[in-house]
């Protein structure tokens, strides 16, 4: 558990041993299982390079956060081979249990047990936010550009905001 929490210091700019572009091509591998507890998480913030979830699982991920709720805010990329079990998502937009905003892949992965409430705010009568969420990712850069999305699966998701909603990818 603390490795985990260790890498968002880390990319978050919370300690100054390590920066978000020193992961840049290299693969950080999950080797335990970890139970974050329903403790408020910080997602993780741009993170650059490979996630490799090695079949292990995160269980009771609980973000609250503008946008970009997820246990990984923005990944720059790939995410794989991780499992999510029991997620609470509270946001406005680009948001899921995964990474909230991706450039890149995310294969292999698995997301079980999760609620994902998206509010909608209300501006002259027009509304906005609220939108862009998915059990996986809740939105993918640049029209996808090729990125790949394969072999995931999600059960027993809710998903409850405006618009762009889905079942893997918002």
């Amino acid at each position: 558990e603390e490795g985990l929490w260790s890498l968002a210091e880390i990319v978050n700019g919370e300690t100054k041993a390590l920066t978000a572009s020193d992961f840049s091509g290299k693969t950080v591998k999950l080797t335990c299982d970890i139970d974050l507890k329903n403790k408020p998480w910080t997602p993780i913030g741009e993170f650059y390079g490979t996630f490799d979830g090695n079949e292990k699982t995160i269980k009771n991920l609980n973000v609250t956060a503008v946008k970009q709720a997820a246990l990984f805010a923005s990944v720059h990329g790939d995410i794989e081979n991780l499992k999510i079990d029991g997620a609470s998502i509270n946001a406005k937009g680009r948001s899921a249990a995964i990474v909230g905003y991706l450039y890149g892949n995310v294969r292999n992965c698995e997301v079980n047990n999760a609620e994902i409430t998206l509010s909608v705010s209300e501006n002259d009568g027009e509304y906005d936010d609220g939108d862009k969420a998915g059990a996986l990712v809740g939105y993918i850069a640049e029209s996808g550009k090729g990125y790949e999305i394969s072999g995931n699966r999600a059960s027993n998701i809710t998903i409850t905001g405006y618009r762009d909603l889905g079942g893997l990818v918002g």
